[in-house]
């Protein structure tokens, strides 16, 4: 069935790449290196492969052998930090830049 203005105007500002991902995520990391302080940026270059869950979700894990070329920024917001453990938890606005069909 033909799309409606709506879709199509959403379907337009994907295809033309108007419209960017952003995700906040809670990472674990026991590392207390400087690069998790807030406000530190970095980037990510891993090939990623993606797979289907179910009918309408997908997934996607690093795979050096059948990952396509992916590339993702991230900004540390915030820490919450456990000293005793030595355990860091970072919360980062993570950015992934299309490059391909990988993300």
């Amino acid at each position: 069935s033909p799309l409606s203005a709506t879709g199509c105007w959403f379907q337009a500002q994907f295809s033309g790449r108007i419209v960017s991902k952003e995700y906040l995520c809670l990472c674990m990391s026991n590392s207390l290196d400087r690069a998790w302080r807030p406000g530190s940026r970095g980037e990510v270059t891993l090939p990623l492969q993606v797979y289907a869950t179910g009918p309408f979700s997908k997934r996607a894990k690093v795979s050096f052998s059948l990952g396509r070329e992916a590339r993702t920024e991230y900004e540390v917001l915030a820490i919450c930090q456990q000293p005793l453990e030595r355990l860091m938890l970072p919360l980062l606005r993570v950015r992934p830049k299309k490059i391909g069909r990988a993300q």
